[in-house]
């Protein structure tokens, strides 16, 4: 058996709190809750990116990122039709 307490001491409890949930729901809407408060629609949509993107690695992609969702926010949202497409070779 480990023995994972130091010294032998007894482990104190694992406290854990959360400091929020976030759901996107679709192109420019979600829901949140942070520190709770209650964030419904584009403000918790754009809170949701803005957490999302400073956890990526490096600040370039950060900027690479930044930019596409900021001119993705001027274009309407891409929807799939569900049929296959056929490739036609290029041409």
């Amino acid at each position: 058996m480990l023995d994972t307490s130091p010294q032998g001491r007894v482990p104190s409890p694992l406290m854990f709190r959360s400091l929020g949930t976030m759901a996107s729901l679709g192109h420019t809407r979600a829901v949140a809750l942070a520190f709770g408060v209650r964030l419904t629609g584009f403000i918790a949509w754009w809170i949701r990116r803005t957490y999302y993107l400073f956890q990526m690695p490096r600040w370039d992609r950060r900027l690479r990122i930044g930019f596409d969702w900021s001119v993705a926010l001027f274009l309407l949202p891409r929807y799939h039709t569900g049929r296959p497409t056929r490739w036609n070779g290029g041409r």
